[in-house]
């Protein structure tokens, strides 16, 4: 029983201790958040921005529209989205376009051209057979509802997408999806997107001049916020160098 209560009490004074040194720990020069197709950038900001502000970045990537909410109540200093989003308040800097990648499973067509997408994103073509393939059913991989790369085609294909997709909540699991799953297409920022399963579009691949599936990101951050406007720019800059936010 004494060796029980030792236990115990170990344990208790450890969390109280815990608790009251908590508040002497630094707290992040910047906090980013908001969507995960931008992460990548969004980390390779963070040793930039740790020498111009002079502390730890600290990122966090739930969604554009979690990372906008998080910037109005205080929670983050900077929100990196894939939406244009807007609020009263809220500054907004762009970082420039993101190109999305049509990815394919080995053994499909990897070279469509824009007709073929919409036709897809519309729910016409239902089987790789229609386009020269396989005769295997075409499974599209979508990001879910209020993701950018969801907006874009939906603009692209003039309308909502057909039911029956597989939605996938992250950008790094349409890769993985659509690898092991047969008959299987989907659209990830480029920088989520294997060379080995990379459709072109009309011969264009995301980098090439005149590809047709881009959308802007944004950076935002409250008006008045002076380390967020600096970390605007400097990812603004560093999108910009490295010629698109991937």
């Amino acid at each position: 029983m004494d060796r029980f209560l030792r236990v115990w009490l170990g344990v208790l004074i450890a969390v109280l201790l815990a608790l009251a040194l908590t508040p002497l720990l630094p707290s992040p020069a910047l906090v980013i958040a908001g969507s995960t197709s931008l992460a990548p950038l969004a980390e390779a900001a963070k040793a930039p921005l740790a020498v111009a502000l002079g502390g730890r970045i600290e990122v966090d990537t739930l969604g554009s529209s979690e990372g906008l909410s998080a910037v109005r109540r205080g929670a983050a200093d900077l929100a990196l989205s894939d939406l244009p989003l807007k609020a009263p308040g809220v500054a907004r800097v762009p970082l420039g376009g993101v190109a999305i990648s049509v990815i394919a499973a080995v053994g499909l067509p990897h070279n469509l051209t824009q007709s073929q997408l919409q036709e897809m994103l519309q729910g016409h073509l239902r089987n790789w057979q229609e386009l020269g393939g396989p005769r295997v059913p075409l499974r599209l991989v979508l990001r879910a509802p209020g993701s950018g790369v969801r907006a874009l085609l939906e603009r692209f294909a003039g309308g909502p997408l057909p039911q029956g997709a597989l939605v996938v909540l992250a950008s790094g699991q349409v890769a993985p999806t659509v690898a092991h799953l047969p008959g299987a297409i989907g659209f990830v920022e480029a920088s989520f997107a294997p060379r080995s399963l990379l459709v072109t579009v009309d011969g264009k691949a995301p980098g090439d001049a005149g590809y047709p599936l881009r959308y802007t990101a944004y950076a935002l951050y409250r008006v008045g916020n002076a380390r967020a406007k600096l970390a605007a720019r400097v990812l603004q800059a560093l999108a910009a160098q490295r010629g698109a936010p991937q």
